[in-house]
């Protein structure tokens, strides 16, 4: 099979792509007129998906779908550039006003995921956003808060129906609706049996959805659970692992907890690989980087504080350390102060808004002297709809010291 991708339109060229065929391992060759070729391709009908790169930016991406038979295929691919989604989130009758914390998350097989935190009048921004489809989530902080439905325009976005995100597209108007899990107060929703669940959460293929379901599995209180779900504590898939561990720790048994510091420090190959190099290859290196960046998650959903001196040193670590003062603030304990403290002088800018974030979090108001010193620090972040540091350390001071703040248009 040989591939000719192009674009996307724009003022950085791409220095590369990579070219993945969905549910295949498998390897690609560049070649010198600017083609990638990857061989041995069963006969079948697949979905290939390339993405363009500036060194280590992405620049665009671009899918298709074709068969193969007994002839070599030739495909020209042309990317798509940068889109972004903006919406406003709402309440149910469960629930009345924003919560602080809320992350509404964006998702796509294709095209990874990216979080927004939301203001205080429920607006969120997705910049940099690929082409491909979506699928909304959010991480649950303060504990309990679930996502309802996700409108955009005329359209319904569920889980079986994602939103398409297409080339330069500025999708505007999306409406999000959270609310409360169910509780003997609010019937919004039935209750699934332990069986069912368990059922589901055998078959989940992917990662989030599994950790959904697992959920689930912890509000319904039942340790009788946990028998059935011992073996997970072993798979080689280390996502699959956490999410079972979780289970466990959120239930009371101390293996939950051990299994997930655990896959932090397993840096050994013997694990399921899914993830592809820029050459088309799996790689067993760049899986590990995953592995442990999704268990740092699972460590602040489990909120338990054993989790801060595990989480800490991680906040130097490039593989990981983005995910790290979510998840300390998400624990809650106070311990965590000082070191994100010292986060707020990290070299790029988006650790030190993470950093800002995490201490909001946690009530920092030993923080604001430190908050007050980034108020003119202009750099730009590269999520949240592409504010400055200092915009996000006048929301913080204002929270902390309670009073509104006033940020520019």
């Amino acid at each position: 099979m040989i591939v000719w991708p192009e674009g996307p339109e724009g003022t950085l060229k791409p220095s590369r792509y990579s070219v993945v065929i969905q549910g295949r391992s498998h390897s690609y060759s560049r070649v010198a007129d600017g083609s990638y070729v990857i061989p041995d391709i069963p006969p079948g009908h697949y979905k290939l998906v390339s993405v363009a790169w500036a060194e280590s930016e992405y620049l665009g991406e671009g899918d298709t779908t074709f068969d193969v038979t007994n002839a070599d295929v030739v495909l020209r691919l042309t990317l798509g550039g940068l889109a972004e989604i903006q919406g406003v989130a709402k309440t149910d009758k469960t629930r009345t006003g924003i919560p602080d914390g809320v992350i509404l998350w964006i998702q796509s097989q294709e095209s990874g995921a990216q979080g927004s935190r939301m203001d205080a009048a429920g607006k969120f921004v997705f910049g940099r956003v690929l082409p491909g489809e979506y699928r909304f989530s959010v991480l649950k902080n303060p504990e309990g808060i679930v996502l309802r439905s996700v409108r955009c325009g005329d359209a319904a976005v569920t889980q079986q129906v994602p939103l398409r995100v297409g080339n330069r597209q500025k999708i505007a108007g999306c409406e999000v609706i959270l609310g409360y899990e169910f509780s003997a107060s609010n019937a919004a929703e039935p209750v699934e049996s332990a069986s069912s669940l368990i059922a589901q959460f055998n078959s989940a293929t992917m990662s989030w959805r599994q950790f959904e379901i697992a959920e689930k599995i912890v509000a319904l209180h039942d340790n009788s659970v946990l028998p059935k779900l011992d073996p997970w504590l072993s798979n080689d898939d280390m996502q699959a692992r956490g999410n079972a561990a979780f289970i466990f720790g959120r239930l009371g048994d101390d293996r939950g907890f051990q299994v997930i510091k655990n896959i932090l420090s397993d840096r050994s190959t013997k694990r399921t690989v899914r993830a592809i190099d820029d050459a088309g290859h799996a790689s067993p290196e760049l899986q590990i980087r995953d592995d442990r960046y999704y268990t740092v998650h699972l460590l602040g959903e489990l909120k338990d504080p054993r989790a801060v001196p595990v989480l800490v040193p991680l906040l130097s670590d490039d593989d990981v350390n983005w995910a790290v003062p979510w998840s300390l603030g998400a624990i809650g304990d106070e311990s965590a102060i000082p070191p994100l403290v010292a986060t707020l002088r990290n070299k790029t800018s988006d650790m030190r808004v993470l950093a800002i974030d995490a201490l909001v979090q946690l009530n920092a108001k030993e923080a604001l002297p430190e908050l007050h010193t980034l108020l003119d620090d202009n750099q730009q972040i590269h999520f949240d709809g592409l504010g400055t540091v200092a915009e996000s350390a006048k929301a913080a001071i204002a929270k902390l010291e309670g009073h509104p703040a006033i940020i520019p248009d």
